[in-house]
């Protein structure tokens, strides 16, 4: 993992900061100069790594850490905050190397900030730059959260003595776990004003957005998630959000498919298909599509296809729903028994029909979660 070299977060060849006025310039910071602060966090990303993280999740962090700068992160809290954390980078579909290199970033930003506040200072008695015990703490309890819920996603679960401690939400106080994740994928102009609309209806949810997909933990069931419809809504089973936001947003592709809110317990089976490896998604939907998947030329076939099961074999409403004459459809009909060797009036061939459409609509779209693999 790649370090930025402009500052070290954990040297101590420097007196650390006294904690009061480390805490009044942090919230100073915050004040009057979050946004280029966050700014400097994703240049300093884009150095390091070679995925993209959103500006959301940036700024997420770094509020994050300007919270711990002022000590306004009970100790004991600290490990959940970075949990809750974890589970949104996994989410966005940051490696754990991503992940542990952005706390890095996001700490040597606001530790050059707070140098740069004091070294304008006319009092000679300021104190030099450098952290606090606290702060040391809170990287190393978000190096350790990162490990823990973002390693389980790329090797997969391993063994524990105790259960884990379930992550709490941020901005940290005395509150439970969540208990619930709301996936939803919304087309890129209404992401905003959907994700406002439900914030005013659940106020203390925390909610991450990651291109046109956007996720949500609650602790109670969702008020009003019709604003986000269609929806999956999945429960956080032993504080594992980073697994339940993964199931979400499997959900969430069988929702926007079918235009329906759904529940994740309903659909299991499609889930456990989209969680294929997409090597196995492709092969499944050429053996079952042939031509229709693979080549460019027949996609309005795959159109055709996808128009005539939505809705119920009904040539009419389907030629309707297409703007084409019916006898245009029937003899479409004909050209993807051809080519695809569907009878569409069997029950097992429809079948194949609609997982194969869910799998290569879903790839098309780009809509699944990045899958780690060991």
């Amino acid at each position: 993992m790649h370090r930025p070299a402009d500052a070290n977060p954990l040297s101590h060849n420097r007196p650390a900061a006294p904690v009061p006025v480390l805490s009044q310039t942090a919230r100073d910071l915050r004040r009057h100069h979050a946004e280029r602060l966050v700014q400097q966090a994703r240049e300093e990303m884009a150095r390091h790594t070679t995925g993209e993280v959103t500006v959301t999740t940036v700024a997420d962090d770094v509020a994050l850490w300007l919270a711990v700068f002022a000590r306004e992160v009970p100790a004991p809290l600290l490990s959940a905050a970075f949990r809750a954390r974890a589970a949104v980078h996994a989410v966005a579909g940051l490696s754990m190397e991503d992940s542990l290199t952005l706390h890095h970033v996001c700490v040597d930003v606001l530790n050059r900030a707070v140098a740069g506040c004091w070294s304008q200072t006319r009092d000679r008695t300021a104190p030099d730059t450098g952290l606090t015990a606290t702060t040391l703490d809170a990287l190393r309890a978000a190096s350790t959260a990162v490990v823990h819920e973002l390693g389980r996603q790329e090797t997969g679960p391993r063994p524990q003595r105790t259960p884990p401690a379930p992550a709490l939400l941020f901005p940290a106080a005395a509150a439970p776990a969540p208990r619930w994740c709301l996936a939803a994928i919304r087309p890129g102009s209404s992401v905003k004003e959907a994700q406002r609309r439900f914030r005013a209806d659940n106020p203390h949810a925390s909610i991450v957005t990651a291109g046109t997909h956007l996720t949500a933990f609650t602790h109670h069931p969702p008020a009003a998630p019709e604003v986000l419809a269609p929806y999956a809504l999945v429960p956080v089973e032993n504080g594992n959000t980073a697994g339940a936001a993964r199931r979400a947003a499997l959900a969430a592709v069988i929702a926007r498919h079918y235009r329906r809110s759904l529940t994740a317990e309903h659909v299991l089976p499609l889930i456990a298909a989209l969680d294929l490896t997409a090597k196995d998604r492709d092969a499944f939907a050429t053996a079952c599509l042939g031509p229709l998947h693979t080549s460019d030329r027949h996609r309005y076939l795959l159109d055709t296809l996808a128009a005539y099961l939505a809705h119920n074999l009904c040539v009419t409403a389907a030629a309707r729903s297409l703007f084409i004459h019916r006898h245009t459809l029937t003899y479409r009909l004909r050209s993807i028994q051809l080519l695809t060797s569907l009878d569409l009036d069997r029950p097992l061939d429809r079948l194949q029909a609609e997982l194969a459409l869910l799998l290569c609509r879903a790839d098309a779209v780009r809509a699944l979660p990045r899958r780690h693999t060991a």
